[in-house]
């Protein structure tokens, strides 16, 4: 009967954290949405995903997680609106001005820093956002 009730506590406190940073463990599970590249057809599932933890942060009562999964958001968000351009115009420098951006992503999931979450995916976003200009700078030039 104890083992049972030692076991039932166990399994309880796994579920909850035991009161530590749950935010480290919903994250890791997490870490893997940082794709390699971003293409016309990934739109999409980037959007979806940006919308995903868009409701994780309102469903968190973790004001770390909420941080680093708004940050990570945001920068999903911007990958859909660059692979939304992609499908209008091609330009080989994004795709070479875009690979900082992952890999500082992929850094950014792969710590269990909160402070260097968020400022990983804040680098990235902002390089990402640097791309989106230069696609639609494109854009504008094929419309002359």
């Amino acid at each position: 009967m104890r083992i049972q009730a030692l076991l039932a506590a166990a399994a309880l406190l796994t579920v909850t954290g035991c009161g530590g940073d749950s935010s480290v463990a919903t994250e890791s599970a997490s870490a893997g949405v940082i794709p390699a590249a971003v293409s016309c057809g990934d739109a999409p599932a980037l959007r979806q995903r940006a919308a995903d933890d868009r409701r994780r942060i309102a469903e968190s009562r973790s004001d770390q997680e909420r941080i680093s999964v708004g940050s990570r958001a945001n920068l999903l968000a911007s990958l859909a609106v660059i692979a939304d351009l992609k499908c209008k115009v091609t330009l080989a420098e994004a795709d070479e001005a875009l690979k900082p951006a992952l890999e500082a992503a992929r850094k950014a999931a792969a710590t269990k820093s909160v402070y260097e979450k968020t400022r990983g995916f804040n680098e990235a976003s902002f390089a990402a956002t640097g791309v989106v200009e230069a696609l639609l700078a494109r854009i504008a030039d094929r419309a002359k």
